[in-house]
């Protein structure tokens, strides 16, 4: 007889089968899969039961639910549960063999994806022999093959020579000759028409042609058997495969094309098979799809695994081609929809609806598997990640000083066992904010002057302003003006000038600024300044050196770096309300320095550097190898010609060393690393001082490459000294910056090294690069924001090759050196997508060893100044974004530092003429030029004027904030020091003028000399002359900045202000010394 205990448990049977709604958790171990299907349902339930019953029967130990590694009655009960659809929990294996699924379709498109790169390089051949006119083929009344293949000779070809190859088989050869202009393609494609099944068709071979794909170059050879046909307007070509090899991706099968009138291609159909390997999950993706530019990838699919298949759809699925990851779309595996719309190759995550619970599926296998071979920029690798609490910030930070000096410290082994030599790294510490720095306070250093007792205060009508690069975006200088009052700082003092009416121009006030006052803004009667105090490092860098910083600010970017001036900042805002007697109402220290900043309206954004953090105590060599030069410390045993240590003893010296540093970085603390900043304000003249770390951890980015060891701070607040310090930081190198009214960008460069993780592809041969990270500001209540990230080829030359139009950034970059014959140089443009700002359009190969000496972007279009020899200027028409063009070129002796928008047909421009010398040229005087650009494809130049010979030297050229053109009465005035003598590469050897010179700028009339504002005597035979051996980028023009007001100038030195009327050069009318008084 059977017991109870039998009969209830067929009631559980019974129970199971009335509940029978299937529920599918395919995996290969899943929890509650006891009959190994990779299902959980009724089977499962059964297969436990009868185990329980003591049935033989065989039960997979993976279906182990609870981990007592058991198979009973939680097991049973699990598999109901899910048979019922009862349970809403997901185990680990559940979500792991989900994910698995997922990722295996995602790689399968990724890769595919990433061949649509590849085939639309193959289409631009295509393209260039006109697929358009091959199709005209069949339309021929003529059933000659010989008629077929002399008409192809009548194709048009301007990508090199066509030619008939073999007349007897009909075959047409196209050379390409790398023509720029044909996107650079080289090589021969030989194309022979011939009859299948009544249809025309062709046989196409490509023999190893050279196209880019993406950024990347890459070689095309192979066969295919090409058929043409239209419909609806568009032309289709179906290509068969033969030994087909598309830039190291063998092809095979039958793909479609399909191109508009014009012969561009617009969408590809075909099949695709991938494997995909995750742990113990393998499976078989098998595809056919549908793909366009605009819609990416629909489709079906069929996922196939060792036991089971799942059918997969996909409907207008984008992928990021960088890694792969879907940005839009949806993706549909039996049954479960994944809709795809935050996701990026940052945030590799989507969720999804798994027995009933929401689940975030990771999609980073999908990076893994298709960064093996990128195409263009390394996506996802540029942008910076925000910091979610002030542990990770510190984990970080010493995950990364311990690499970094575990780096260090082998590379120094190595070394010292390879030479035996002394040490070439001391090591540095990070220097803290001077806490005795004392704030200068009240008025007590306010200095007043009595005006003229006939002086009636008035303004001038009309006054020239900051030659900024944005209308709107004010830039800080050194002296500003109201028409009124000029402001200036000078001799460690900010004083104020009455300058209306001119002829009794005076210092009204002069207010003491601590250290050395460089910049500032004056607005709505506040006046924020900069000053530099001491040194942010007191020691040496990684190399024995002083960390680099330009002793002058670096504004041309040719021959200097825009790195900050290594000084400690301080921001010393002033209410001026009373021009007489300037109040204090805020200072800030900061420890690190002043980068640069601009003001759009009261919101104030500076962008700070600080320096690389290091660990009190960090040593690099160990202690008995330290005083190589000391004395006691010399490790290398001249008589016997070997070290004094064997390479297992230098080991276990570098191996303790390492431990000890380790023990050092993981003992430090949040405050030991991030910037400091001391914000003292006053009312009524009494202080009200705050001091700590310059923001929260949450407001800190990191990147997961070393895009340089920095801090960059973007510092927002207010001119009138009330709003907080709201900031931003990121990890990274200082660089070039451009700002727009909305939008902040650093550009920053950088040189592939073996120690980084590179933005591009080894295989790309992309040496130089330059990251690009944009902030969003804020100015009501002034704040920024990280946005996004990108990186492309090459170096920027300063502000003005950088653009932002219509939520597009455009940039001009150059790659090599103007002796390289592969320098050249490229326009890219970014389009912000999300995280990243993502390369939609570029132009590369532009003037083949020269480099850029100058660039302006204005609105749709985009000028570039290039040099070797001569001056190209070449013209961009910017208006399609994805499609940048570049439309004309003007070669001339010489080159533009600086262009000038005069209106928008015409460029004002300043720069170096020059004289040739065959496989060079050596740079002239100063050279002024007037461009006509209203026909965009055919730049002329209307009016030039050469100023001097070798030697001269303008700050305006190197300076565009010295660059005063005075549009209201087309008055030029620039500094300038005029060397005459000069010939060749021999430098002038007499100044004849040193001071500021004015011109009458007109599109008809060209340069009218006015007259000039001396400064200086002229030199003669007699005297000495040290004033014209100046380089190109080195002026050293006595005038600093001019100011025009009406009909007067203002000629503006460190130590003087001199005033002429325009109308009489030359004349002082009055001369104002800045003096210290």
């Amino acid at each position: 007889m059977r017991g109870k205990n039998f009969y209830t448990r067929l009631f559980v049977i019974a129970l199971a089968a009335g509940m029978l709604v299937m529920g599918t958790a395919g995996a290969e171990t899943l929890p509650g899969d006891a009959d190994g299907n990779e299902t959980v349902a009724l089977g499962d339930v059964i297969t436990i039961l009868k185990l329980l019953t003591e049935e033989t029967v065989f039960v997979r130990s993976d279906a182990d639910v609870n981990g007592d590694k058991r198979i009973g009655i939680a097991e049973a009960v699990y598999a109901l549960q899910i048979v019922a659809e009862l349970k809403q929990e997901v185990t680990e294996a559940e979500k792991t063999a989900f994910e698995n699924r997922i990722n295996a379709a995602l790689l399968s498109l990724a890769k595919d994806s990433k061949t649509m790169s590849e085939l639309e390089a193959m289409s631009a051949v295509l393209t260039h022999i006109n697929i358009a006119d091959l199709q005209t083929q069949i339309k021929r009344s003529s059933s000659s093959l010989a008629d077929k293949a002399f008409d192809l000779l009548n194709t048009p070809f301007p990508c090199g020579t066509l030619g008939m190859k073999d007349v007897l088989s009909n075959v047409i050869a196209f050379n390409f000759t790398g023509n720029t202009d044909c996107g650079g393609i080289a090589g021969t494609v030989t194309v022979s028409p011939f009859i299948s099944e009544n249809e025309l068709a062709f046989n196409i071979t490509y023999d190893n042609i050279k196209v880019k794909a993406g950024e990347s170059d890459c070689t095309i050879s192979g066969n295919t058997l090409t058929y043409i046909s239209e419909e609806n307007g568009r032309i289709i070509a179906s290509h068969t495969f033969d030994r087909m090899n598309l830039c190291g991706q063998e092809m095979e099968g039958t793909v479609t094309m399909s191109y508009d009138a014009a012969g561009q291609l617009f969408s590809v159909s075909g099949t695709s098979q991938h494997d995909y390997a995750e742990g113990d999950f393998r499976g078989t993706v098998a595809a056919e799809f549908s793909y366009s530019l605009s819609d990416g990838f629909s489709g079906t699919a069929s996922l196939t695994t060792d036991t089971q298949t799942y059918a997969c759809t996909f409907d207008r699925l984008q992928t990021d081609p960088g890694c792969g990851v879907p940005t839009s779309g949806s993706l549909n595996i039996d049954g479960t929809e994944i809709t795809f719309g935050n996701s990026s190759c940052i945030n590799p995550l989507v969720t999804a609806t798994l027995n009933g619970v929401a689940v975030d599926v990771d999609m980073e296998p999908v990076k893994d598997g298709i960064y093996q071979n990128r195409i263009g920029p390394r996506s996802g690798h540029t942008a910076l990640q925000i910091v979610d609490s002030c542990t990770t910030l510190l984990d970080t930070f010493k995950q990364t000083a311990i690499e970094e000096m575990e780096k260090q410290s082998d590379e120094n082994l190595s070394y010292a066992i390879q030479w035996g030599g002394c040490p070439w790294y001391w090591g540095s510490k990070f220097v803290e904010m001077d806490s005795n720095a004392m704030p200068i306070g009240g008025t007590v250093n306010a200095v007043s002057f009595s005006p003229p007792a006939t002086q009636i205060q008035e303004s001038a009508s009309e006054f020239s302003e900051t030659n900024t690069q944005v209308t709107g975006v004010d830039e800080a200088d050194f002296v500003e003006n109201d028409g009124t009052y000029i402001y200036i700082l000078a001799h460690g003092n900010f004083q104020i000038i009455s300058a209306w009416p001119p002829e009794n121009a005076y210092v009204l006030s002069s207010y003491k600024i601590e250290g050395e006052p460089k910049r500032m803004f004056v607005y709505n009667s506040k006046a924020f300044i900069y000053s530099s105090l001491d040194s942010v490092v007191s020691e040496t860098d990684d190399y024995g050196y002083m960390p680099y910083y330009q002793n002058d600010d670096c504004t041309y970017g040719y021959d200097c770096e825009f790195t900050g001036d290594g000084k400690k900042l301080k921001i010393t805002v002033l209410d001026i309300s009373d021009t007489a007697e300037p109040v204090l109402i805020r200072e800030i220290y900061f420890s690190g320095s002043y980068l640069n900043s601009r003001r759009i309206g009261d919101a104030v954004h500076s962008v700070l550097v600080f320096p690389e953090p290091e660990i009190e105590g960090i040593a690099y060599w160990p202690e008995e190898l330290q005083n190589c030069y000391g004395g006691g410390g010399y490790w290398w045993d001249w008589e016997a010609a070997e070290t004094r240590y064997s390479s297992e003893e230098l080991t276990q010296m570098f191996e303790t060393l390492k431990q000890k540093n380790r023990e050092l970085i993981l003992g430090s603390d949040i405050t030991d690393w991030l910037p400091s900043v001391r914000d003292i304000r006053y009312t009524d003249g009494q202080p009200a001082e705050q001091e700590g770390l310059l923001g929260t951890c949450d407001e800190f980015y990191v990147s997961e490459q070393q895009d340089g060891k920095n801090f960059l701070s973007m510092v927002s607040t207010t001119m009138d000294g009330s709003g907080d310090l709201n900031t931003t930081t990121v990890v990274g190198k200082p660089g070039a910056v451009y700002a727009s009214s909305s939008a902040f960008y650093i550009v920053s460069k950088h040189r592939h090294s073996p120690r980084i993780f590179w933005f591009f592809d080894e295989d790309q041969g992309i040496e130089e690069a330059s990251t690009v990270h944009k902030f969003t500001l804020s100015n009501d209540p002034p704040s920024s924001a990280y946005k996004a990230a990108g990186a492309v080829k090459g170096r920027v030359l300063n502000q003005f090759s950088m653009d932002e139009n219509e939520g597009f950034f455009r940039v001009a970059t150059t790659t090599g050196q103007a002796w390289d014959k592969n320098a050249h140089s490229t326009i890219s443009v970014l389009e912000d997508k999300g995280a990243e700002l993502v390369l939609v359009g570029q132009i590369d190969g532009l003037a083949p060893g020269e480099d850029i000496r100058s660039a302006r972007f204005d609105g749709n279009r985009g000028f570039i100044v290039t040099f070797k020899k001569t001056d190209p200027l070449f013209a961009f028409d910017l208006s399609d974004p994805y499609n940048p063009v570049k439309t004309g070129e003007l070669k001339i002796p010489g080159f533009s530092t600086y262009m000038h928008r005069m209106d928008d047909s015409h460029l004002l421009t300043i720069g170096y003429d020059a004289q040739d010398e065959e496989n060079f040229a050596w740079f002239q005087g100063i050279m002024l030029q007037v461009f006509d650009v209203s026909d965009m494809s055919n730049p002329t130049l209307l009016h030039k004027e050469v100023i001097g010979t070798r030697g001269s030297t303008s700050d305006a050229a190197t300076d565009h904030l010295a660059f005063n053109f005075f549009k209201p009465k087309d008055l030029l005035a620039i500094p300038m020091t005029v060397c005459q003598g000069g010939d060749g590469g021999t430098y002038g050897d007499i100044m004849t003028f040193s001071g500021l010179m004015v011109y009458k700028v007109t599109t008809d009339a060209g340069f009218e000399y006015i007259g000039g504002v001396s400064h200086k005597v002229p030199e003669t035979e007699d005297s000495y002359r040290g004033e014209c051996s100046n380089w190109w980028t080195d002026s050293n023009s006595i005038v600093k900045r001019s100011i025009f007001m009406d009909d007067y100038v203002f000629s503006v030195t460190e130590d003087e202000i001199r005033v002429n009327s325009v109308s009489k050069l030359g004349t002082d009318i009055a001369v104002v010394s800045l003096a210290a008084p």
